[in-house]
């Protein structure tokens, strides 16, 4: 009977155990309570624009050590110290033992101590094409040694300082100088009014794609596309479909190219024009 006892003894504390064991769930740590932060103490230039010699070192304090560090979305390293850097502008991060991350408020920056070249003016042109881009930039670069190559994000690189049939966006220039320095410029073309004509293109399109019996034809209780005042009041409607094409239902159709004159129009805000 005593055995029988101890055995039972033994299974209900090892099951009380288990349960504890399985109901300790350990708590999520709050960053935004923490003092974690992340400051710049060192950074030294390249010596040359063929070298790649520049570093950077940080250091963590706050949050709970040990602390790992990173550069423009590396892998992380218990490093605190970057080297081999080329010129350019950096960030930084620190993540410390609960996984809390912080970054370089200041993104350091390494420049080349020998070269004086800049991108001293940029002259710019909006795109008002509407199915192909026409901005255009113009660099001019000043600075360096002579004579100057230019290029336009991944492109190569040419002797001429002028880039045309830019379409509306972010993009970057970059300028070399005879002694391999280089010096980037980021620009964005603006979008200019196209002047497409609702009066002379899109309602002959619209009314072609979409007045019809089982669509906007005013005979099956949606309004008929005949009207402006009908176009206008749905142009953001009208432009989500168009670019998901779910506008017009068949049989109606449209060409790529009409389509984009829609979207253009209504981009320029739907002038009664």
């Amino acid at each position: 009977m005593k055995t029988i006892f101890q055995f039972c003894f033994v299974v209900l504390s090892l099951i009380l155990i288990q349960s504890c064991s399985s109901d300790s769930v350990e708590q999520p740590f709050d960053c935004n309570q923490g003092n974690l932060s992340i400051s710049l103490s060192t950074t030294n230039n390249v010596t040359s624009c063929s070298d790649n010699n520049g570093s950077i070192s940080v250091q963590a304090t706050g949050g709970t050590a040990p602390y790992l560090f990173r550069i423009n979305g590396g892998n992380f390293s218990s490093n605190s110290s970057f080297n081999n850097l080329s010129a350019g502008t950096y960030t930084v991060e620190v993540k410390d033992a609960n996984g809390c991350l912080k970054v370089l408020n200041s993104s350091p920056s390494i420049t080349n101590i020998v070269s004086s070249l800049s991108v001293s003016e940029v002259q710019k042109t909006s795109d008002t094409n509407c199915s192909t881009g026409n901005g255009t930039l113009t660099v001019t670069a000043a600075g360096g040694t002579t004579p100057y190559t230019y290029k336009i994000g991944n492109g190569a690189f040419g002797v001429s300082n002028v880039f045309n049939g830019l379409e509306t966006g972010n993009y970057t220039i970059t300028v070399k100088d005879a002694g391999n320095c280089e010096v980037t410029s980021n620009q964005t073309i603006e979008r200019g009014t196209t002047g497409v004509s609702y009066i002379n293109e899109i309602r002959n399109i619209i009314i072609a794609s979409c007045n019809l019996p089982q669509c906007h034809s005013g005979s099956n209780g949606l309004p008929a596309f005949t009207s402006y005042a009908d176009v206008e009041i749905r142009k953001n409607t009208i432009k989500t479909r168009l670019l998901n094409n779910s506008m017009p239902i068949a049989p109606g159709t449209i060409s790529a190219e009409n389509r984009q004159k829609i979207i253009c129009w209504i981009d320029d805000g739907a002038p009664n024009n």
